[in-house]
């Protein structure tokens, strides 16, 4: 296959006087006019542009630096005739009259296609790398917001988002080994046909983790194994831990990063590895090494929220029950309901978490009023029921704690409309609070409290499916209350089985 050159020329004159260097050679020279060079350039990827000097003006030097700002071929200024003015502007570019071209245009284009390989390789790995960038806040975001990160998903996330479908990029592996500092080896496989890399094998190295080469290297390794000094010999057995050669055919070549908490490793790529590969995988492994880092702060934050939600939700139930089963209980039924009515895991997770926030208000209410045995006043039933609006306030306006406001505002509202505060009906409570009001009155008829006796649970069903005058199926969502009542006896286990664990 030929290579294509361009000459930039009005005349067909001085096109025949360059092409005839060129007949027998393995260069096709195409001759275009300035208005078309950005068009040819990209239809024959030029491995230089000529430019006939007699028709060079200002306009020529614009399109050209235009053509380069999106990609650099090389330009040659030739005086094709003797004594020619040069003009100012060319100063640092090569002009060459024709008998000079004629003698080393053999040796230019030799260094040209030297050039050219190391360019597309810098390029590739920019393109590359600034895709990866482009790419972190999305991974990151949906890493995050995952109910359970799952960490494989995360790593195919990021392998994929700079490999698979990669038009800038054409030298990529067949292999990719992650290990994490722990020894856990993880092997992800390209697929050819569809260019994505899945998930293969995941196990425990066993062995010290002794390669053959520095793996902590600063800008990275790499390794082409079939060149010349290493024809004789096999050394990728002694490059690789022997169960990670385990997993794998002859070792062509490779190339990684290592870190101190992951190290990442390319195998077998299409052709000869060179350090801009080790320089992709290096961003590759620090993006790995950044998300891993984020989710484990982002844990122990939610670790602390977390338990001081609980600490909070507990000291609103003390004068009710002091072991904290109740609002453990009410988190299970909430999750389980959440989970039969096929909601998103975000929801679940926080549902799961904001549920036990029902009652916090209570904090603000009267002991006496909360463990008065009689019946309730008019004036201390009112304030009873402000306990949630007392929650809303405590609660505050966090977006991080948007459900457990709804929840702790609306709990007590009915379906009907029959409820409190705020007297609203059907879909306009919030589906949390709808799930939440279920759960909390189920649990509120089995537990025993200062005021009455728990019911057994074929009690505590026959009330809610069908009403005691206090409590009504009209005060339920119809598709909630449809789903207790086909899958009431997972209630009845969890009551029993949180009734009995100690906390």
């Amino acid at each position: 296959m030929k290579t294509n050159l361009i000459l930039i020329t009005k005349t067909e004159t001085a096109y025949q006087t360059v092409n005839e260097l060129f007949v027998r050679t393995d260069y096709n020279l195409i001759k275009s006019q300035i208005g078309e060079v950005m068009q040819k350039s990209f239809m024959h990827s030029p491995l230089y542009l000529l430019v006939d000097l007699h028709d060079f003006n200002h306009q020529t030097l614009e399109i050209i630096k235009s053509v380069h700002d999106l990609t650099y071929i090389p330009v040659i200024y030739l005086a094709l005739e003797e004594r020619m003015e040069i003009s100012s502007s060319l100063n640092g570019e090569i002009v060459l009259n024709y008998e000079t071209f004629k003698m080393q245009y053999e040796n230019l284009f030799k260094q040209a296609k030297l050039f050219k390989r190391q360019y597309d390789n810098v390029s590739e790995a920019f393109d590359t790398l600034d895709t990866m960038s482009t790419d972190t806040k999305s991974i990151l975001r949906k890493y995050i917001d995952q109910a359970e990160p799952e960490p494989m998903l995360m790593y195919g996330n990021i392998l994929n988002s700079f490999l698979k479908d990669n038009p800038v990029l054409s030298n990529k592996p067949q292999k990719i080994w992650i290990i994490k500092q722990n020894l856990h080896c993880t092997l992800f496989e390209r697929n050819r046909e569809s260019d994505e890399y899945t998930h293969d094998i995941s196990f425990d190295l066993n062995e010290a983790m002794h390669f053959g080469f520095d793996i902590y290297a600063e800008n990275g390794f790499k390794m082409n194994l079939f060149e010349k000094k290493y024809s004789d010999i096999d050394t990728s057995v002694e490059l690789f831990p022997f169960t990670l050669k385990a997993h794998m055919d002859i070792v062509e070549n490779f190339a990684g990063y290592g870190m101190d908490q992951v190290v990442v490793i390319g195998v077998n790529y299409n052709n000869s590895v060179t350090g801009y590969d080790a320089s992709i995988l290096k961003a590759a492994t620090v993006m790995l090494d950044l998300l891993e880092n984020i989710q484990v702060q982002i844990n122990e934050v939610e670790e602390a929220f977390d338990y001081t939600l609980d600490a909070l939700a507990r000291a609103a139930e003390a004068s009710d029950d002091s072991t904290g089963q109740h609002i453990r209980r009410v988190n299970e039924y909430a999750r389980f309901i959440a989970e039969k009515l096929n909601l998103s895991d975000a929801f679940v997770k926080e549902i799961y978490k904001s549920a036990q926030m029902h009652d916090v208000g209570k904090i603000y209410v009267d002991n006496q009023i909360l463990r008065k045995k009689g019946p309730l006043d008019d004036q201390e039933f009112e304030e009873m029921t402000r306990h949630t609006i007392y929650g809303k306030t405590i609660v505050g306006q966090s977006n991080y704690l948007k459900m457990a406001s709804e929840i702790a505002l609306n709990h007590h509202e009915k379906y009907d409309g029959s409820g409190y505060p705020n007297h609203i009906s059907g879909d306009a409570i919030p589906l949390s609070a709808r799930i939440v009001t279920l759960a909390d009155v189920y649990d509120a008829l089995r537990s025993p409290r200062s005021y009455k006796v728990g019911f057994s649970h074929e009690k505590a069903y026959d009330i809610i499916v069908n009403g005691d005058g206090r409590v009504m199926p009209s005060h339920f969502d119809p598709e909630i209350l449809e789903i207790f009542k086909k899958y009431h006896l997972k209630f009845d286990e969890i009551f029993k089985r949180l009734s009995l664990e100690q906390i």
